[in-house]
């Protein structure tokens, strides 16, 4: 009997559909948070104290979300944000949604780690059910809509600075109730400069279709850009 059940191939491709023109953009944001952030501490070393380095992780996240904030409303970036509530505590996060996709930030210590626990993420990786994300493969199946779920594929922008900085999209989802990484998208840090702008520009007024400049493409282009190195 045939099973209907996606494979890790099935979550990596939905991860590699997103634009690369938003997704290198959006690392740009991120470096330029970690420069405000710099810039922060540096102006006000007489508040950081012993708590400096938990200083710095907020500042960095809060530079971050509203550059991101900014740079939609001032059609930089295309998409929409808004502010959603992350508890009861008052804090909000941004949610930014481009092409079918609901994006938050987070900090992660490494590539392929999921950041910390929070409920707002917990929440939202568990609408990520199987029948939501592909319903194609399960006609029959009757979805509700809950809280946290925004009928988009949710992803998280993980960033961090290991030997060097990086990004990179999860897909989360969970198991035993647990939340879990379904699929780590590559680093784009590793190609973002590979991306052309002007490639990724909206040119529906043409004649001839163009391809869609997605993450999976352009790091296949990278890919095969070493290898040509490597043998020539």
């Amino acid at each position: 009997m045939k099973s209907n059940a996606p494979n890790s191939c099935s979550f990596k491709q939905l991860v590699n559909q997103f634009p690369a023109d938003v997704a290198a953009q959006l690392f740009e944001l991120i470096q330029s948070a970690y420069d405000r952030k710099d810039q922060f501490l540096m102006e006000n070393r007489d508040i950081c104290g012993p708590n400096v380095v938990y200083l710095a992780g907020n500042v960095r996240w809060h530079a971050l979300e509203n550059a991101v904030y900014d740079a939609v409303s001032l059609n930089k970036i295309r998409g929409s944000v808004e502010w959603r509530n992350a508890g009861n505590s008052g804090l909000k996060y941004l949610d930014y949604r481009v092409d079918g996709y609901s994006v938050t930030f987070a900090h992660a210590s490494k590539l392929d780690q999921l950041p910390k626990h929070s409920k707002y993420r917990s929440v939202r990786a568990a609408s990520m059910k199987e029948e939501v994300l592909f319903p194609e493969l399960f006609p029959e199946a009757e979805v509700e809509l809950s809280d946290g779920d925004t009928g988009l594929i949710n992803l998280v922008m993980a960033y961090g600075e290991a030997s060097s900085r990086f990004a990179q999209l999860i897909l989360l989802g969970t198991q035993a109730g647990e939340t879990v990484a379904r699929s780590f998208g590559a680093n784009i840090a590793l190609f973002a400069n590979n991306v052309d702008l002007d490639e990724t520009a909206d040119k529906s007024n043409e004649v001839a279709p163009i391809e869609k400049i997605t993450l999976g493409n352009v790091e296949l282009r990278v890919n095969d850009g070493d290898e040509e190195e490597k043998t020539s």
